[in-house]
């Protein structure tokens, strides 16, 4: 899950997705104007809640990864509350540093994922650019996500790797997105010889 959450004026951003039959899945794709911060911290809870009602088994829903804009920590840790997780920062933030050092991945560690846009924006931007180009199809979007789909087609960036908000539509629900593909991983398969 990604959650890009509302600063004044803007959006506040939330996709779903899942992996499966060799497909990333959008499971749900929106904007929300102006909500209230508790409202969609039970919002998420109630999606997690829902996934669990549909006899997923308990290791998929255990590793439902919920990454977040870091710049909301009041909106992080009222999430890392809800699903029984360490709410000090001096905690997060040496994980976090800890990750980096060791070069870990950090949702090893933790359900909600504080992701700073300031150092990952670039990276996101390209390993989503690269999720969509792959050499076969591998994302299914629902045409009713449509500002999703209006995102992903006018989304432009300058040379730096840096979305141009101006430019890109729907960009709260882009940055979401960004934030959900940081949970997927492509894994190159190597082809042994036979010699």
């Amino acid at each position: 899950m990604g959650l890009d959450p509302a600063w004044g004026s803007s959006a506040f951003g939330l996709v779903l997705l899942q992996v499966g039959d060799g497909m990333i899945q959008v499971i749900m794709a929106d904007e929300y104007e102006r909500p209230r911060s508790q409202d969609m911290a039970d919002k998420v809870i109630d999606l997690i809640r829902g996934l669990n009602s549909r006899n997923i088994d308990q290791e998929s829903l255990d590793s439902v990864k919920i990454y977040v804009d870091a710049a909301n920590s009041e909106f992080i840790t009222t999430l890392k509350e809800l699903v029984g997780e360490s709410t000090r920062w001096e905690y997060i933030n040496d994980k976090v540093l800890y990750c980096k050092k060791h070069n870990l991945d950090l949702a090893r560690y933790m359900t909600v994922i504080p992701v700073a846009f300031n150092t990952s924006a670039k990276d996101m931007l390209m390993h989503t650019k690269e999720l969509l180009e792959y050499e076969k199809p591998l994302l299914a979007i629902n045409p009713k996500f449509d500002k999703l789909i209006t995102s992903l087609r006018t989304a432009t960036s300058d040379d730096l790797g840096k979305l141009d908000k101006e430019q890109s539509s729907y960009h709260d629900i882009l940055d979401a997105f960004r934030l959900a593909c940081k949970g997927i991983k492509l894994v190159k398969k190597e082809i042994e010889a036979e010699w």
